[in-house]
């Protein structure tokens, strides 16, 4: 593979770097608002692309996280950092961008880069069933189920992505989900379907396609 300039370039500064770095926990705070050019620039000075803060959060969960600008995940992974590293709560990078980055631009570098797709924190949770409880794209949705993502996994509580999605009223990511094949009458653990919640919350949107599809 024809490596780019950047890559060499970068390749060759974090190697021959030494004694100037930024600490852990300041270049991951940069990574996860600071600019790509910020970011380039502390990994040239020798910064820790798998670098900590004081939660555990690897620079590069914050930026698919959070930062706006894709190409800082990109420097990112460039640089080594590891797009499988967990946090406390076992979440990775593709389960923070999954959760929150409406951009799917930052799904699917993560992805190339060997994001687990379905990788499972501790309570069960993937990364499909957090998008579907806070992403306010369906785009991120429709990439994560082409990617490959398991449609009827269920968390510890047996809450599928269908469920949640139905419970926080997302009527366009419940006909996602169930055109992927999710199982309309797959209960959570206590004995609730996607249409039951629906009913439930008075999720009208979610309601009108769950009862279709039974």
């Amino acid at each position: 593979m024809k490596k780019t300039f950047l890559s060499v370039l970068l390749a060759f500064c974090l190697s021959a770097a030494a004694g100037a770095a930024m600490p852990d926990e300041d270049f991951a705070e940069l990574c996860e608002r600071g600019s790509s050019q910020e970011i380039m620039t502390a990994l040239l000075e020798g910064a820790n692309p798998n670098a900590r803060n004081e939660y555990g959060r690897t620079a590069l969960m914050l930026a698919a996280w959070k930062n706006p600008a894709p190409d800082a995940v990109s420097l990112l992974l460039k640089s080594g950092a590891d797009v499988n590293a967990e946090e406390k709560l076992g979440w990775t990078a593709l389960m923070w961008a999954a959760e929150r980055n409406p951009n799917p631009e930052v799904i699917s570098l993560l992805l190339k880069a060997g994001a687990d797709i379905n990788a499972e924190d501790g309570s069960g949770g993937t990364p499909l069933m957090l998008a579907a409880l806070n992403n306010k794209n369906p785009e991120v949705i429709s990439l994560l189920l082409k990617s490959g993502a398991e449609v009827n996994t269920k968390s510890v509580n047996g809450k599928t992505p269908l469920i949640v999605a139905a419970m926080f009223n997302k009527p366009e990511t419940v006909s996602l989900l169930l055109k992927a094949g999710a199982e309309p009458g797959a209960k959570d653990n206590t004995g609730r379907t996607a249409l039951d919640w629906a009913r439930e919350k008075g999720n009208q949107g979610a309601v009108k396609i769950l009862e279709k599809a039974h």
